[in-house]
């Protein structure tokens, strides 16, 4: 697990995810990966669906202005409406994402969690997560959950260079805080 910038302490939504994701191990090496499937395929819905009850909302059931709750809001739970990201004449918006579990705050989209499967390196989507948490305004902090070795691809390791060499060049400085990279 690696959280970067490596100076800067883990904010609360990314301690969860990381709190979350170690008190699953027993249920990754037991169950998750003995029941993966015969093709090699990893089911992340399962993995969400597991993460929901680290992962809390508002108590209170506080409404923000876009609809969503106050804390995590997990896809598992219920529908959650797309962010923005790109617009076109009349800020009309022409692309927006799903991530898997968004924590909101009173200043925007905190945190997102994308987890990744089989496709994290070979169907670019972890570059695609990355690229589109960078554009959205108010994504604070990004939290990435991948697997260590998948279809003979390691992209845990990716993700740790592609953050890594983001970082150097000062890429992710300029609204994302942190980004979290945690393998399973």
């Amino acid at each position: 697990m690696a959280v970067f910038p490596a100076d800067r302490p883990s904010t609360w939504p990314l301690q969860q995810v990381a709190e979350a994701m170690l008190e699953l191990g027993g249920w990754f090496k037991n169950e998750f990966w003995n029941g993966a499937g015969t093709d090699g395929r990893i089911n992340t819905k399962l993995i969400t669906k597991k993460l929901e009850s680290y992962l809390p909302a508002d108590p209170d059931g506080v409404r923000l202005e876009d609809g969503l709750l106050r804390g995590w809001n997990v896809e598992t739970r219920g529908p959650l409406a797309r962010i923005p990201l790109l617009y076109g004449e009349n800020g009309k918006p022409l692309y927006g994402v799903n991530p898997d579990a968004i924590y909101a705050a009173d200043d925007g989209y905190s945190a997102l969690l994308e987890i990744e499967g089989g496709g994290a390196v070979q169907n670019n989507r972890l570059m695609k997560d990355v690229v589109e948490t960078l554009l959205i305004p108010g994504a604070h902090y990004l939290a990435l959950a991948v697997p260590h070795p998948i279809h003979g691809r390691w992209p845990y390791e990716f993700a740790i260079n592609l953050i890594s060499a983001l970082y150097a060049r000062e890429v992710p400085q300029r609204h994302v805080r942190g980004i979290l990279v945690v393998g399973y």
